[in-house]
């Protein structure tokens, strides 16, 4: 009984903070569905999300990670709440240095023997890491560590994670039940293997053993002074493919840039043995030289055969414009509701369609169209 104590505790603070917000968007959801919110609505799901946003952060570092994986779904959380959640990709606090530095050394030994030099502010601060920059042989790396009692939060709150999903489905609908319960469910699954940096290092050198030739970098691992809690690799500094302004002042074609990181991510989803699960816009920058530069291997998927065919005709039903094979194909998946009305997701498959492929597409209109794409998933009852 004791052993269930801390978890009892821990369960009680995150549904203090988190099902008020819960029950608000369940509300919304229930009496929204399939319409478009006033200004004001929009104004007050922005409130929300932000709410959502700090409570995530203020939960730690288990909680933090759910968030942005959450901020690129959605299916389950409209634009406004993603918006918000974005933020979390970046904006979170770094762990006391002191407390990195005694995980290094218990790990490597004394920092001043094992690296040449050693900046003790964090270039990159996420939700289950930090990352530094040093020198090691002459070399600049860079030394990714795991936030202090990271595995231990994760126990925890992994057990709390499970406790609140029981209670999803009784303020929510069965889709977005569905939904998060799956991504919960797949994010406890693997969040050790995100912490275990040997297994990262292995899948770095297996993507770039891939992707070798196809103007990608991936960083080398020093396997000498890496550990499960310490990771050291090359340093590659790059532009952050959001800061779309800043490529362009660099020279870089953004539409071909665009194709070029979809062929890639399609292709490593469709034909490698494995591919990098959390392509955000921080784990992607661009080299002076236009190279696409990956980051952050602790999240990483592989395909059966049977997804890989039906992902295949999925494309080309989209490209042939025909919303009948594209509802069968995602049927196909699991990825839609069997009880969907049909007849209503052919039709909006339809009237994107025309939409978006039959305007010459400004640039200026790009952001409006997302948002159509994104409130089009956020309305049907798709299972992803």
């Amino acid at each position: 009984m004791k052993c269930l104590a801390p978890p009892l505790r821990r369960f009680i603070k995150v549904a203090y903070k988190l099902l008020p917000i819960l029950i608000v968007y369940a509300w919304y959801r229930r009496t929204h569905r399939g319409k478009e919110p006033t200004p004001k609505e929009a104004a007050r799901l922005s409130r929300q999300g932000r709410s959502l946003t700090e409570a995530l952060a203020s939960l730690g570092p288990a909680f933090i990670k759910l968030g942005q994986i959450l901020s690129s779904r959605p299916d389950i959380l409209p634009p406004q709440y993603i918006r918000e959640l974005e933020k979390l990709q970046d904006d979170v606090p770094p762990a006391d240095f002191g407390e990195i530095r005694r995980m290094i050394e218990e790990d490597l030994g004394p920092l001043e023997k094992v690296f040449d030099d050693f900046n003790s502010s964090p270039i990159a601060s996420a939700s289950l890491g930090q990352v530094y920059e040093a020198k090691y042989k002459g070399e600049r790396v860079a030394v990714k560590v795991n936030r202090p009692g990271v595995k231990r939060m994760i126990e925890q709150d992994g057990a709390v994670l499970k406790w609140l999903l029981r209670f999803l489905g009784l303020v929510v609908d069965r889709n977005v039940a569905y939904s998060v319960s799956s991504v919960v469910e797949d994010y406890l699954e693997h969040v050790d293997d995100e912490i275990d940096y040997l297994k990262e290092a292995s899948n770095m050198e297996m993507l770039a053993k891939e992707l070798r030739g196809q103007g990608v970098i991936v960083p080398r691992v020093f396997r000498e002074v890496t550990t499960h809690r310490v990771l050291v690799m090359s340093y590659h500094e790059g532009t952050k493919i959001s800061q779309v302004e800043e490529l362009r002042r660099m020279g870089v074609d953004t539409q071909r840039l665009a194709r070029k990181v979809s062929r890639l991510f399609i292709g490593m989803v469709l034909d490698k043995p494995i591919f990098h699960a959390d392509p955000h816009p921080g784990n992607i920058s661009i080299g002076q030289g236009g190279e696409i530069i990956l980051y952050d291997y602790g999240m990483v998927g592989s395909l059966d055969a049977h997804t890989k065919k039906h992902l295949v005709r999925l494309y080309a039903s989209f490209s042939l414009r025909d919303p009948k094979s594209i509802v069968d194909e995602l049927l196909e998946l699991g990825a839609l509701d069997p009880e969907a009305n049909r007849y209503v997701v052919e039709r909006g498959f339809e009237l994107a369609i025309r939409e978006l492929g039959g305007e010459s597409v400004a640039e200026w209109e790009f952001e409006r169209l997302m948002d159509l794409a994104n409130r089009l998933i956020y309305r049907f009852p798709f299972k992803l």
